[in-house]
């Protein structure tokens, strides 16, 4: 990145050195490609230092699930960064409510398979949100279940990548 980009906050200035990520929201992705993503959009100057930090559940939380034909298209190419993260679908096939991935209903297998195609060398967070676990879902028979969900997410993408 070019070294003498700055970024204005209130009465701050920051030299931008390190890659900036915009995280996609519990919004469609469509709303935030078209309005809050600037990464997908044609360079301007000012935008160039942006990518997308694709959290892959929050999307279907708008009721969008990220394997509708199409979405993940509109951001491929500009994610620098990945939370990954279970959820379950209602019975209407409505996000409903957090999981461990890979004991979940998001299919991690295929989404993490096109954003290999896409030439993703960024970084993977796992997100565990175990708070919002259904009580089906909790771990109870472990000491540190939010440790646990990152051990069987992380054990889960090792076997699927």
């Amino acid at each position: 990145m070019n070294e003498d980009r700055h970024l204005q906050v209130g009465s701050q200035t920051h030299q931008l050195r390190n890659l900036l990520c915009v995280e996609t929201t519990h919004d469609r992705v469509e709303h935030d490609a078209d309005t809050s993503i600037p990464a997908t959009h044609e360079s301007d100057g000012i935008h160039d230092p942006l990518k997308i930090n694709w959290d892959i559940v929050n999307g279907w939380r708008a009721g969008e699930p990220p394997w509708a034909p199409g979405v993940f298209d509109q951001i491929a190419g500009h994610i620098a960064h990945i939370h990954v993260k279970g959820a379950r679908a209602a019975p209407d096939g409505s996000f409903a409510t957090m999981a461990v991935p890979g004991r979940d209903d998001v299919p991690h297998a295929e989404l993490l398979g096109a954003l290999d195609r896409s030439g993703f060398d960024g970084t993977v967070t796992i997100d565990p949100h175990y708070g919002q676990f259904a009580e089906a879902d909790k771990l109870t028979d472990v000491e540190e279940p939010v440790l646990e969900v990152v051990r069987q997410t992380l054990a889960y993408l090792q076997s699927v990548t």
